[in-house]
């Protein structure tokens, strides 16, 4: 009886390994803070890297990433709405965070709508994430 343990233990960890997803979250975090301007305004990151943007501003501010729907991720938080599904734009209240990781190597473009006490109603600033293939 004993001799069949092996082989079900192995046929096991064989499903199990296949059913992982290709790339999952590192250990790596970069933050893009959201103040008078992005810092930084361009990252560069390896397929499962974290991805953190924090609002130091004292009002609110919008973040929009088009076609995000459509872009492999490997984690979110801050981007699903009440149903589970990924949403391109998310608000951040002061010291407020979101984040992502991309699960392939892509170029993202993204905006940040924030008030502004002009007249001009909102400032908007432009960042971009490279992920390299490997």
């Amino acid at each position: 009886m004993r001799r069949y343990v092996a082989p079900v233990v192995l046929g096991a960890t064989l499903i199990g390994a296949c059913s992982m997803p290709a790339t999952t979250r590192t250990a790596l975090v970069k933050d893009v803070q959201i103040a008078d301007d992005l810092k930084p305004e361009s990252v560069l990151v390896h397929p499962g890297d974290e991805i953190r943007w924090v609002n130091v501003r004292k009002d609110r501010v919008q973040l929009d990433i088009p076609n995000l729907a459509d872009r492999p991720l490997s984690c979110a938080r801050g981007f699903t709405n009440w149903l589970g599904r990924t949403s391109e734009s998310v608000q951040l209240k002061p010291n407020q965070t979101a984040s992502l990781c991309f699960g392939q190597a892509t170029v993202v473009r993204y905006v940040v709508r924030a008030e502004t006490p002009t007249s001009a109603g909102s400032q908007l600033m432009s960042g971009s994430i490279q992920v390299s293939g490997g």
